[in-house]
């Protein structure tokens, strides 16, 4: 049986897939990453432990990882009766400047991944230093119990009709392209090409370092 481990509260969840939502502290499934166990050798007698390779500086692939930059967004759609999602998501960043294209990579259970499938829209809200909330709001409960923009300030995307943060400091108006589209497994690595976008703020973009450093403040 696979296992899953929370980024977050580390909480391990054993199942095919990673559970919608942590139960201990709430995030959904995009903040779970699958633990990858040893194989017991022929004959069933238990593995010697592995020690982890450490570099001579004493880091650790996980530690590594962490150094890597990259923000946190709100990724948005709409379903084909125009129902709207919007999730966190720290995958999101620019692949080409000619055309002007992104790519994004969204966990396959999450709802929104089925509203962009449906109709091949997307809004990509960049959040700020000031929207650790919707950190939170966006990503630690899930669209099919909650209809996540209710009391939330937001306008829809010119071209496609995404809803769009209007508290944000950025948008990205985008459609897929569906030829380019690969399943990853557990997420699906979208590539869309950018038909509108614009500045709504001023403050600095928010980091995933910035978040993890500051959200028990």
């Amino acid at each position: 049986m696979k296992k899953w481990r929370c980024t977050v509260c580390n909480y391990i969840h054993e199942g095919p897939k990673p559970p919608e939502v942590c139960p201990v502290c709430g995030v959904t499934s995009e903040f779970f990453e699958e633990v990858q166990e040893e194989a017991s050798p022929a004959g069933g007698a238990a593995s010697p432990p592995v020690v982890p390779v450490v570099t001579q500086a004493g880091g650790k692939i996980k530690e590594a990882l962490f150094k890597l930059t990259y923000g946190l967004y709100v990724v948005s759609s709409k379903d084909a009766e125009n129902k709207i999602n919007g999730q966190i998501c720290n995958t999101v960043f620019q692949i080409t400047s000619e055309p002007r294209r992104i790519a994004l990579g969204i966990n396959r259970s999450n709802h929104t991944h089925g509203y962009i499938s449906q109709t091949g829209a997307l809004a990509v809200s960049v959040l700020g230093t000031a929207n650790m909330d919707m950190v939170k709001h966006f990503g630690f409960q899930s669209g099919r119990s909650v209809d996540k923009f209710s009391g939330i300030e937001y306008s829809l995307s010119p071209v496609t009709g995404c809803p769009i943060l209007t508290q944000g400091i950025a948008y990205l108006d985008c459609r897929i392209i569906p030829e380019f589209t690969a399943n990853l497994g557990t997420h699906t690595l979208f590539i869309a090409d950018i038909i509108e976008g614009n500045i709504l703020g001023e403050n600095s973009p928010l980091t995933y370092d910035y978040y993890r450093t500051n959200r028990t403040r």
